[in-house]
């Protein structure tokens, strides 16, 4: 049941009235009958007005994930947990605002339920590095190209403010030579916009330190070094053939190995400290030699002075057996 603060947001007072409509996509609902029709409303734009967009909230419904508005805090537009199967959305955000957010967590369930998973510390660091980016990028991309299609069909708002806070991931669609003002989703199109997403080093820098330098210092802190080893390796080609769906099959699938590129692979000074550190007691406590695959990774500039980047995750419970698991909520910040 989402909070009276949750209900209040989607509220008549603060969003006007809802037409008692039949959602488009077989999406099961939680929250008040408002809360519902507004939902509703949100899903309806994004099946009416792009068939991309339908087809990832399409997979993401018939994959088990139940959607509903859930107030964090003022920074967090949305997150999507996979082990609650939860896609939820910040009800104090436009509609506007949330229609790409919606297309955004519907696609790491798409993911999830493509057998991506959130698990920190089983893979090697160039993994992880090139796993988690991918996860972010193809479900940025996917909501950017839902977003423009949708312009294309005369809902043009939640583009224009996607524009505005991620030109990376926009601009190459606008720059590109399949663009129209009626264009259509294409492989090449949603490979632009994964491609432009590592272009922002300020997002790549957030990502870092919450997946890698905050969860290393958790671990020591814990001493559960043994219990994650960094140590399974994936290659670039499984990767983005589980991530990256496109218009027909994976949309890399002529360039498989692109998470091999060094834009792809960079790390900031903090993360090559952190890791080199997490390995140092690795090898000190069980003997073994820690994850090495750092010293593959080329480490870029760092950040200018007292720059600032947000990226939130959390903890997500379980309620089938009342245990809390390490589970992942994503939860993106509303810009730098």
């Amino acid at each position: 049941m989402s909070s009276f603060l949750s209900q209040v947001f989607s509220s008549k007072v603060f969003r006007g009235s809802y037409s008692d409509e039949q959602p488009e996509i077989n999406f099961k609902m939680e929250g008040s009958k408002q809360e519902k029709r507004r939902l509703t409303s949100l899903v309806n734009r994004i099946a009416h007005s792009s068939e991309f967009g339908r087809s990832v909230l399409e997979r993401a419904a018939d994959a088990g994930f139940v959607l509903s508005f859930q107030l964090r805090d003022a920074t967090v537009l949305g997150s999507c947990c996979e082990i609650k199967k939860a896609v939820m959305l910040n009800p104090a955000y436009s509609d506007d605002r949330l229609v790409s957010t919606l297309a955004h967590e519907a696609r790491h369930a798409e993911q999830f339920s493509r057998g991506a998973d959130s698990e920190f510390g089983k893979r090697t660091l160039k993994t992880e590095i090139m796993y988690f980016r991918a996860m972010e990028a193809d479900a940025q991309a996917a909501a950017a190209v839902t977003t423009m299609e949708m312009k294309g069909n005369g809902d043009g708002k939640p583009w224009k403010r996607l524009r505005k806070e991620t030109s990376y991931v926009t601009d190459p669609l606008v720059h590109s030579a399949e663009f129209s003002e009626k264009p259509r989703a294409t492989d090449a199109l949603l490979g632009a916009a994964f491609k432009g997403w590592y272009d922002d080093a300020f997002i790549k820098e957030a990502y870092e330190n919450s997946y890698i330098v905050s969860v290393m210092d958790n671990i020591m802190k814990e001493n559960k070094e043994a219990e994650n080893p960094y140590s399974q390796k994936e290659s670039s080609k499984a990767i983005v053939y589980r991530m990256c769906r496109g218009v027909d099959g994976c949309y890399f699938k002529n360039e498989p190995d692109v998470l091999e590129n060094s834009k792809f692979l960079d790390i900031s000074p903090t993360t090559l400290a952190k890791a080199l550190q997490y390995a140092s007691i690795v090898k000190k406590e069980t003997g073994k030699e820690g994850d090495r695959s750092v010293d593959l990774l080329p480490v870029r500039q760092p950040l200018p002075v007292n720059t600032s980047v947000y990226v939130g995750w959390g903890t997500c419970y379980d309620a089938t057996n009342d245990t809390v698991r390490l589970g992942m909520i994503r939860k993106v910040g509303k810009g730098r």
